[in-house]
């Protein structure tokens, strides 16, 4: 790299095995100018129930100061889970301040609240492409923006509850199944399993169950015998928690 603008010459000599040689120059210009670059910082996977998490930094890696300052803007965009349409969000700002080579970057890195309402409101999974660019004060100002693409993973639980006809005051098996339907391992949480009579709207039995990390597609099992003293009709109900996939929690 060439930090000092001017004219230059390069010259390339050749030699081969036999000792001939021959050499070429060439001129060249190295001009005097200021130049922008933006770096975006983000990790290539990101689960949704984390967060979405991107920071950027911004220097002036031309020869002379950035006069003005400038405007930005971020675009992310992506697929929510339930539409399967693109949908995009766009972050704007500005640094009204001249940027001189010598200075250190500067870290835009207040974007990840934004980020995570946007991408959890609309259920955002799979690749998420992120663009960066910068619009400088000054029309002379060389620009070089960037560009990448995270991969949003997710956890989704959901709950099976599988009982079977009984004989009152015989123990009965009641089973609970909790898998994640998701593509990332889930958080360790909690699952209720509740039977009632509804005959009475009476709760009988209520028990809460530790569900550990599952990875996706891995499935939790769990076995209760129970006995009850009253004939009638019963229902047996596994809720398990996932505040970002809700709809499958339940199971009757």
């Amino acid at each position: 790299r060439l930090d000092q603008s001017g004219d230059y010459t390069v010259e390339v000599t050749v030699v081969d095995e036999s000792g001939n040689k021959d050499t070429a120059t060439a001129g060249l210009n190295v001009a005097d100018e200021s130049e922008l670059a933006a770096t975006i910082d983000a990790d290539d996977e990101q689960r949704l129930q984390d967060g979405l998490n991107a920071s950027v930094s911004i220097e002036n890696i031309g020869t002379t100061d950035a006069i003005g300052g400038f405007n930005w803007t971020l675009t992310a965009t992506g697929t929510p889970f339930d539409t399967q349409t693109e949908e995009s969000l766009t972050i704007k700002g500005q640094n009204t301040s001249d940027v001189a080579p010598s200075d250190d970057p500067i870290v835009i890195d207040d974007l990840d609240d934004k980020l995570t309402t946007w991408a959890q409101d609309n259920r955002t999974v799979g690749d998420v492409d992120f663009e960066f660019n910068i619009t400088p004060s000054n029309e002379g100002v060389l620009t070089s923006n960037d560009s990448t693409t995270v991969d949003v993973t997710y956890s989704n639980l959901e709950a099976n509850a599988v009982s079977q006809n009984i004989v009152q005051g015989v123990d009965v098996s009641l089973r609970s199944f909790i898998e994640n339907n998701g593509t990332a391992t889930s958080d360790n949480s909690t699952a209720t399993v509740t039977v009632e009579n509804t005959d009475t709207s009476t709760e009988e039995f209520n028990q809460t169950v530790d569900v550990s990390e599952l990875d996706a597609s891995q499935t939790q099992r769990n076995r209760f015998a129970q006995s009850f003293s009253d004939a009638g009709n019963y229902s047996l109900t596994v809720d398990a928690e996932d505040a970002l996939f809700a709809e499958g929690n339940s199971d009757s």
